[in-house]
Formats: structure tokens, C-alpha cells, sequence
């Protein structure tokens, strides 16, 4: 059985040049946010190796807008990883 969830958002966009710098000034953004990164690299480097609790995702920022990409690719390594899971319920 399939589902289909559809979802429809109106809205006024008031601020539109400050939207269109925003998305212009990606790069600007990412670079900033790298830099800020770079400093803690060898940190989480050592957490994991001792504790082996992190789990590194390609080619995402690590905001909160990203969550529920980054939850998906989690759970995707995740089961790339275990290869003996179980889906229950079906």
C-alpha cells in the first residue's frame, strides 16, 4: 500500500533581494562556515577514535536546517554498514 502526502505553502515574499543575496552569497557562506570548522577537525577526530560515536556525512553542513538531510543519510549509512537488520511490522 502506497501514501501520498501532498503539501501546499502560499506566501507574500516581502524581503526578495535580501532572499536572492542570500542565495548568491552560498559559497561566501560555506567558506566562512569551513573555516570556523577547521579548528575543531583534529577534536572530533580524536572523539572518534576513542569513543567511535560520530558517524561523518558527506557534503553536508552541519546546521539545523540540514537535520532531516542529515538524518537520512545516517540512517542510510547506517543500514549500508549492518547488512543483518530487520524491518518489523510488515
Amino acid at each position: 500500500m502506497g501514501y501520498c502526502f501532498c503539501h501546499c505553502i502560499m506566501y507574500l515574499l516581502s524581503e526578495k533581494a535580501e532572499l536572492e543575496a542570500h542565495i548568491t552569497n552560498i559559497g561566501h557562506r560555506n567558506a566562512v562556515w569551513e573555516k570556523r570548522q577547521k579548528p575543531h577537525e583534529a577534536e572530533i577526530d580524536k572523539e572518534m577514535e576513542t569513543h567511535e560515536d560520530i558517524i561523518l556525512l558527506d557534503d553536508v553542513i552541519d546546521v539545523y536546517r540540514n537535520l532531516p538531510s542529515k538524518l537520512l543519510m545516517g540512517i542510510k549509512r547506517y543500514f549500508a554498514i549492518n547488512h543483518n537488520w530487520k524491518c518489523y511490522g510488515q
